[in-house]
């Protein structure tokens, strides 16, 4: 219901905005002239942010943080061999995941697109986020009863 609400009040502005562009008296015109350029500034903002996103992707910004994942559960490693078999296994698991992020990052990075999609963008955060979390509950659940 809001989300239709938003739709109808969203059309009826561009409505507005379109009419005094072309019907309006001077003043009215220069206001949405300067509206659609603003507007524009933002599409070009937003290009330019997601070019350069793509870019620190390329550049390794994601494989610094699964490299320090990657060093932690290298650092636990002697700890968790005098563990229990379903707490190494769930080591190894986290050890995985952690190589397979690793290859689709690489594999992103190998890609010859100029540009990152936003669904990509979200769905590589999404899978460092979880990576991480579970990493951390790990540690906390296993490590730290350890010391």
């Amino acid at each position: 219901m809001i989300k239709s609400l938003l739709k109808i009040a969203v059309l009826v502005v561009i409505g507005v905005l379109v009419y005094n562009y072309f019907f309006g008296d001077p003043d009215e015109k220069a206001t949405s002239e300067k509206v659609f350029n603003e507007i524009k500034d933002v599409g070009v903002a937003v290009k330019d942010f997601v070019k350069d996103e793509h870019q620190r992707i390329k550049d390794g910004k994601y494989k610094k943080v699964i490299s320090k994942i990657d060093d932690t559960l290298t650092g636990i490693e002697a700890k968790i061999k005098n563990m229990d078999k379903e707490t190494v296994e769930e080591y190894k698991n986290l050890r995985r995941e952690s190589k397979r992020l690793e290859g689709e990052l690489k594999d992103l990075k190998e890609d010859s697109s100029d540009e990152l999609s936003k669904e990509e963008r979200k769905s590589i955060e999404s899978k460092l986020k979880d990576l991480l979390e579970k990493t951390n509950d790990f540690i906390k659940e296993n490590v730290k009863e350890e010391e």
